[in-house]
């Protein structure tokens, strides 16, 4: 049978041929000239420094929460992923451009090639395994989510691991100038890491809509949040992380991000108060240089990133910086940090 499905950003009407057939494969077809990067679990990869080694609880082999899709929509359910992979791939010509990321085993060799041959920013996946988005983040990929469905069938959720041609980024990291301004309002506020990561989470919802923030990728950031130093190294290192900054014992601003190795990417963020945003900026590059990052990505550039000091870098230096400061390894163990207590932060 066929089902119509609305592409909510180009109104175009998509249409699925929804089939049973058990011999189709779960993990699409790509074409042959598309670039199938595959998942690894660094089997036998020695701990980089910072992280700290513990016991993993008991799972059963291949159920690991890391390695467990999340329950997705029930439009997923009932086209199924070889389907919406033919659907997307066929009527929607800008996806059909992108390469496909496919989640299988040796994705580094994978991520080289698509970093190294990749046209625009965008790549594109039907995976949602925990530990696929970990291995993406390692290889220095910022992974987003879109819906397709629109009104007609919300829940169509495709990835968008995203390589940006320009990298806004502060390399070596310093203590940084603060503003007069900044330092005079930062007296009302306070800072945590780690404290309220759902908090941040949802105050960037409700200042900015669900944009890329939608159910599997906030479970994602619960299985991450909870079992990502039990990852195979060098997994390990991809570890999430938020900051908040409060005022009278309120959430006022806050962003959420990843630490991989030395190296801090700053996902997305919010403020409820006005200037609460510029101090918490302020405060996490503090943070961050008290604790020995040497390298802040502060993603996509825009022209208040380069007033706070951060550098337009291509790819391709990008990514050498990123791999140099990863491999540092983590400056600190995070579990004895985070989450802090409430503290002033000086910023003079």
């Amino acid at each position: 049978r066929q089902m119509c499905i609305r592409d909510r950003s180009t109104g175009i009407a998509l249409f699925a041929h929804v089939m049973s057939d058990p011999s189709l494969d779960p993990g699409g077809g790509p074409s042959e000239d598309m670039v199938l990067p595959e998942g690894s679990t660094a089997e036998g990869s020695t701990a980089l420094p910072g992280v700290e080694q513990v016991n993993p609880p008991c799972f059963k082999a291949g159920q690991e929460p890391w390695n467990v899709e999340p329950a997705l929509s029930e439009p997923w359910d009932e086209i199924g992923k070889q389907n919406l992979y033919q659907m997307i791939h066929e009527q929607i010509p800008r996806f059909a451009k992108r390469p496909y990321m496919r989640d299988e085993d040796c994705l580094e060799d994978q991520c080289r090639k698509v970093q190294r041959t990749l046209r625009g920013e965008f790549t594109w996946s039907l995976s949602f395994r925990p530990s696929f988005i970990a291995t993406l983040s390692f290889h220095g990929f910022l992974c987003i989510c879109t819906d397709l469905g629109g009104d007609e069938a919300p829940g169509l959720w495709v990835l968008l691991p995203k390589m940006h041609e320009q990298r806004a980024v502060m390399c070596p990291l310093t203590r940084g100038p603060s503003s007069k301004s900044t330092r005079r309002r930062a007296q009302a506020f306070r800072m945590s890491v780690g404290r309220d990561f759902d908090g941040v989470v949802q105050g960037c919802i409700e200042q900015h809509g669900e944009n890329w923030l939608y159910p599997p990728m906030r479970k994602i950031f619960e299985v991450l949040r909870s079992y990502g130093k039990h990852l195979p190294a060098p997994l390990s290192q991809v570890q999430l992380v938020s900051f908040e900054v409060w005022k009278d014992g309120k959430l006022a601003a806050g962003e959420i991000g990843a630490c991989v190795g030395s190296v801090y990417t700053s996902y997305t963020g919010f403020y409820r108060v006005s200037g609460a945003g510029a101090v918490q900026m302020a405060m996490t590059r503090r943070w961050l240089h008290r604790m020995g990052f040497k390298m802040w990505d502060l993603g996509q550039m825009m022209d208040y990133k380069l007033k706070l000091g951060a550098e337009a870098l291509e790819r391709n230096k990008f990514l050498e910086l990123f791999i140099e400061r990863r491999e540092q390894g983590l400056p600190i163990n995070l579990s004895e940090h985070v989450p802090s207590q409430i503290t002033e932060i000086d910023l003079r």
